[in-house]
């Protein structure tokens, strides 16, 4: 039994870990690009803020096939169900939901394409603490970033 709970606890760690390092290279990429943290018009924060707290709610739901049907095409084949049960693992183990709290905003314009994204930073709270999830969208309101950690 205790083996098991050992693996249990190596495998969220490592869940962690990637989730962290991803949210550091969207990061990173953000501050790589010439644009800057204020959100194009193309965006309403309300809007951004509703459609976030859905996706996280969907995501946390157990609906793999409808969180991902709202992905950017070229990203949505690139997310494996197998990642998304340590998504769930990782969530589950932070007890009953309580509610969301802080939520931030972050605009940004990539030139070499012209295009502007946009991600909004959420905090969830459950019973056994808190994730921060972050939600990109691009200018077609389609999911290009989903990270939690």
């Amino acid at each position: 039994m205790r083996k098991i709970e050992n693996q249990r606890s190596m495998i969220g760690r490592s869940v962690k870990y990637v989730i962290a390092a991803l949210l550091c290279m969207f990061c990173l990429g953000l501050a790589g690009c010439s644009g800057s943290a204020k959100l194009a018009d193309c965006y309403d924060k309300d809007t951004l803020e509703k459609d976030a707290k859905a996706t996280i709610e969907l995501g946390e739901s157990g609906d793999y096939e409808g969180l991902i049907a709202k992905f950017d095409e070229s990203i949505s084949g690139s997310l494996t169900k197998e990642g998304y049960e340590q998504y769930l693992e990782l969530v589950k183990s932070k007890g009953s939901f309580r509610k969301f709290g802080n939520v931030a905003f972050v605009g940004q314009h990539v030139d070499e394409t012209d295009s502007d994204y946009a991600a909004v930073v959420v905090v969830a709270e459950y019973e056994n603490g808190k994730l921060q999830y972050v939600v990109g969208y691009d200018e077609d309101m389609e999911l290009v970033q989903y990270t939690v950690k």
